[in-house]
């Protein structure tokens, strides 16, 4: 956005909201200034407006954040409006036809509280799978409230932004930074949970019942649970993580190397398949216990399989046109400690992997085609 227009006064702005040059970037500027003065005539123009126009004038009112814009954007719901919609009213109905997103609002009862309600559906050792309507979605992959408009988006935790995860675009590179860390821990884990993954070796209808506090707290969705061994080390050399080592292997030897902003962990090796895959998890937490892997290592080596507890995603990129890749990328939701206990051990990590299909690179009406591919392309269990 222009200076020129960050300069004008909040009225000079709201002028500008009946000029066809000008008044997606006045919106925008209104939204960032808080001005609900404007909610109502920026609301009254979004039946005009298509495309980027109508993507903006939906951005600001997000950022003005004033309920009573509501029944407007309820009229009109596109995905645009769905995004602003759960922002503003806090319920995440479950999009089962993303033509029809105008219906699954109208079955939400706005005056009710969210009930989240979780329905699983098959449960086998190694995957499980379930249906989340109504989440609370306290964690999520969205874009953020100031993205011009809905394009970059961002790992969010209670609407707090912690990784930058770039664009949808497919000719793009997967990319994440640190932006900062949540205020708190990520997950209430509870005394139940604690002591059920304390020594997994199998999933089972007890263990995706004591998970339920947790997925509660994920976004409205079809999920898949998987348990993982993944061979991690712990890295904290730009050379050494696999977002440069990705640009070594093309031979591209005039970039800079990316680094996302904090150590990570990884997997050893490339993920097997006719994509480059790579593998990465990230921390949600800064916090470090020597004590506390001390304990875990000592119970992986004596054969115990501690689950850390992962929510991820599988990117799939065709870079520049000319290097199809692929990435298998999660965040800690809560094992911090167990994960570097098995890298110091040289241990395959035991760890439940959440995923949303929807939030999965896959092609139309298949969201879990890569998933699969990756997934099944991982070492089985020992």
């Amino acid at each position: 956005m222009s200076a020129t227009i960050d300069d004008l006064t909040t009225s000079r702005l709201g002028e500008l909201l009946t000029d066809p040059e000008r008044r997606a970037d006045a919106a925008i500027a209104l939204g960032r200034r808080g001005a609900r003065e404007y909610s109502g005539p920026i609301a009254a123009v979004l039946p005009t407006l298509k495309g980027a126009e109508h993507a903006a004038f939906v951005v600001a009112l997000e950022m003005l954040g004033d309920p009573s814009v509501v029944p407007a954007l309820l009229e009109h719901v596109d995905w645009a409006a769905h995004h602003a919609l759960v922002r503003l009213t806090g319920r995440d109905p479950l999009v089962t036809d993303p033509d029809n997103l105008r219906q699954a609002w109208a079955n939400i009862d706005l005056t009710a509280p969210a009930r989240p309600e979780i329905r699983v559906g098959a449960v086998g050792a190694t995957r499980a799978d379930l249906t989340l309507r109504d989440g609370l979605g306290r964690f999520r992959v969205g874009f953020r409230q100031k993205a011009w408009p809905r394009w970059n988006r961002s790992l969010l935790i209670d609407g707090v932004p912690v990784y930058d995860v770039g664009s949808t675009c497919g000719t793009c590179e997967t990319l994440i930074a640190l932006t900062g860390w949540p205020a708190g821990e990520v997950a209430s884990v509870s005394a139940r949970l604690r002591d059920r993954i304390a020594d997994v070796t199998a999933l089972d209808d007890d263990l995706v019942d004591a998970l339920r506090p947790m997925l509660v707290a994920l976004p409205s969705g079809h999920y898949r649970l998987h348990l993982l061994d993944l061979d991690l080390e712990l890295v904290h050399d730009p050379a050494a993580s696999w977002w440069q080592r990705r640009h070594d292997e093309r031979q591209e030897t005039d970039d800079e190397p990316f680094w996302p902003g904090t150590g990570h962990f990884q997997l050893r090796r490339r993920i097997p398949g006719p994509v480059p895959t790579y593998g990465v998890v990230m921390p949600s937490s800064e916090r470090r216990d020597p004590d506390t892997v001390a304990v875990h290592r000592a119970a992986i080596e004596h054969g115990a399989r501690p689950a850390a507890l992962l929510w991820g995603w599988v990117d799939d990129r065709h870079v520049e046109m000319a290097y199809p890749e692929r990435f298998l990328v999660s965040v800690v939701l809560d094992g911090h400690h167990k994960l570097v206990a098995y890298a110091e051990a040289g241990v395959p990590a035991r760890a439940v992997f959440v995923t949303r299909l929807e939030d999965n690179w896959g092609p139309p009406g298949e969201r879990d085609r890569y998933l699969d591919e990756v997934i099944s392309a991982l070492p089985a269990l020992r």
